[in-house]
């Protein structure tokens, strides 16, 4: 049968030979794109897609060994601490309880349950491991006997606490209020002293020193110095010296906002300053452990790691989702513990950081 249809003119038939000429006999199924099952397959890409962005947004590297899941969701965890032995984790927080829990395991041993009526800002281990005390910001301590875990010791202070130590050698805690008191309480034997009449300035910090270790005059230079050097936005949060007598340098971290601060390094023999180090997310703790090493707690949910001779970071560690808010160093170095916003406490393995 003669085929009747109008021959390509020449200049159509240069671009059939230069695109892909499709002969009838050669196609084996026409696909209809309208076909339903092609709309399904899209919808259910879309479906996907917010999941899968989830799904990023959740997969976080958490270099924690061990997560402490117990205070109320959502409610900011604000302390803790390590016993000497590393084994067992205090924490306090905004949900009014305190926590107390096996290192190794993850399980919790201990809730002061409805003992607090305000935030637990204080939860710490007397000097042989054998109490917990707990405080919360209304002025109610309680002190715990980790063997049975019972209360064998309360009292209740008429101001707000700021902050509080335990003795390094004896079962006496030191607590600076609200309205400028320093108390030294004798646990278990209802016995108070007051060090200092209130002046209406609360105590901020305290800090008990052992004997010769720095004069006034060392601290308060480096505190003078710092408020020249600083920016006037800048709040100095925390100020530590290092723990090694050979290496006379302090450390002082200021916060800037909640995404910068400044952390500074004081050569105290020179009276001058050695490094300035910018830390994304304000420091909100410092803490010293070997020679030249200490780590920070930020405002950005890390945990910082810097070696003060060098003036830089080695280490960041990640895990938590929301700000720190303090940070403990076992007694052997190999651990530490951070607690958060998100409502967590983590452990980390800090032995591979060294001198």
């Amino acid at each position: 049968m003669q085929d009747k249809r109008t021959p390509p003119s020449p200049s159509k038939v240069e671009d059939l030979v230069d695109d892909e000429m499709i002969i009838e006999d050669d196609i084996e199924e026409v696909i209809d794109l309208n076909d339903p099952i092609f709309e399904s397959s899209s919808s259910s890409d879309e479906n996907e897609n917010p999941r899968t962005e989830d799904l990023m947004q959740e997969d976080i590297v958490d270099d924690a060994i061990r997560v402490f899941r117990g205070h109320k969701s959502h409610h900011t965890v604000f302390c803790c601490s390590l016993s000497k032995n590393g084994n067992l984790v205090a924490t306090g927080g905004e949900d009014d309880k305190g926590y107390l829990w096996n290192a190794n395991t993850g399980e919790g041993i201990l809730s002061t349950d409805d003992s607090h009526n305000d935030s637990v800002i204080f939860s710490d281990f007397n000097y042989n491991d054998k109490y917990v005390a707990t405080a919360d910001m209304r002025g109610k301590i309680k002190l715990w006997r980790i063997s049975d875990k019972i209360c064998v010791w309360e009292t209740a202070l008429m101001n707000d606490i700021n902050w509080i130590k335990w003795h390094p050698f004896s079962d006496i805690l030191v607590t600076g209020v609200e309205t400028g008191e320093i108390y030294m309480l004798k646990t278990r034997k209802d016995d108070c002293k007051i060090f200092a009449q209130g002046s209406g300035i609360k105590s901020e910090a305290g800090i008990i020193l052992p004997d010769d270790f720095c004069s006034r005059e060392n601290v308060i230079c480096i505190l003078q110095d710092l408020h020249k050097r600083g920016n006037n936005n800048d709040h100095v949060e925390v100020a530590a010296f290092c723990k090694d007598p050979t290496f006379p340098v302090a450390a002082s971290a200021t916060v800037t906002s909640e995404t910068y601060g400044k952390i500074y390094i004081w050569d105290i023999s020179k009276q001058s300053l050695r490094h300035e180090m910018d830390q994304e997310g304000g420091v909100t703790k410092l803490v010293w452990i070997k020679a030249s090493i200490f780590f920070t707690s930020g405002l950005d949910g890390k945990l910082r790691c810097f070696d003060a001779r060098i003036g830089h970071c080695l280490r960041i560690f990640s895990g938590h989702k929301g700000a720190l808010y303090d940070v403990c160093i076992s007694s052997d170095e190999k651990k530490a513990i951070t607690v958060s916003d998100d409502g967590t406490a983590r452990l980390f393995d800090i032995s591979s950081i060294h001198c």
